[in-house]
């Protein structure tokens, strides 16, 4: 409103076109796009992908679960799906990131979605750990071991994680088809997070994420639209690729498709060392 009182008291054509020029700008981020979850989703972002868009007195449930009946799934204020009963009449469709039929349902999955679910899988595994440290509290106090760059020169019993740069390569083919078009081209995010660089070691090291950590969430709720569904090989070369653009240096071993429970337990953080030549967002190229 101030934009459109100083366009009204403009004494030249300049200053009055860059002043509504301003004020229907800020106007189109209030309003914002349903498409996106963060800043710029404005008002209509807000209520395609958090409870305020669920009718009052609709059905909820847990928005890291499957749907089990038509209604709304909720995860810490944020609007994962919309489950409808495919009944023949009319459903609205704009606005959701992925729509899939399960039994007589059609779920739409908000932009907001990925994001969720790759926070309810760390959040499983930190709620696994801490029940299996009460458990284990009344018999021993064991020091837990300091956090420590992730090492990736091999694969010994220390937890430590290795890959080869031909299993990156192809990962990179793999990501490109079935990750790129939520991850993003250059892995910092489109509509689910980024997952290379900076911001995304920056966040696994605060969340204390491991690479075993990584990898059960890649495996077991990658790609979103369908899960599970790619080869273990495909797996562990997209994981490979993953470390790679990390700048974490390639071994002379395999990332494994049945890691052990040993397997990587050296927790994620920024390379001290990175293998290659980051760019601005801390990604390394893979060729």
């Amino acid at each position: 409103m101030a934009n459109l009182g100083d366009a009204a008291k403009a004494h030249g054509l300049g200053a009055y076109q860059n002043d509504v020029s301003q004020a229907l700008q800020t106007m189109e981020i209030a309003e914002g796009r349903s498409g996106t979850f963060d800043v710029f989703g404005g008002m209509r972002g807000a209520i395609a992908n958090t409870e305020l868009g669920v009718p009052a007195g609709a059905p909820t449930e847990n928005g890291c679960a499957a749907p089990h009946v038509a209604g709304y799934g909720l995860w810490h204020g944020w609007l994962v799906w919309h489950a409808v009963k495919l009944d023949g009449g009319p459903i609205a469709t704009a606005g959701s990131s992925i729509v899939k039929k399960e039994g007589s349902m059609l779920v739409l999955y908000t932009p907001a979605a990925a994001m969720v679910h790759h926070l309810c899988a760390a959040d499983v595994k930190h709620h696994a750990a801490t029940h299996a440290s009460v458990q284990h509290a009344s018999v021993q106090v064991t020091k837990a071991p300091a956090a420590r760059l992730i090492r990736v020169a091999d694969t010994g019993g220390d937890g430590a994680v290795s890959y080869t740069m031909a299993q990156a390569t192809a990962g990179k083919t793999v990501y490109s088809t079935h990750c790129a078009s939520c991850h993003g081209a250059n892995l910092q995010g489109v509509a689910a997070p980024a997952i290379a660089g900076k911001e995304f070691l920056t966040t696994a090291h605060t969340n204390g994420y491991s690479v075993s950590i990584l990898n059960t969430i890649v495996t077991q709720n990658m790609p979103f639209n369908d899960p599970g569904s790619l080869k273990p090989g495909e797996y562990a070369d997209v994981m490979a690729y993953l470390l790679a653009s990390n700048c974490f240096p390639a071994g002379k071993t395999a990332f494994p498709t049945n890691p052990g429970s040993h397997f990587g337990t050296v927790k994620l953080s920024i390379p001290a060392h990175p293998a290659g030549t980051p760019d601005k967002n801390g990604v390394c190229p893979v060729k």
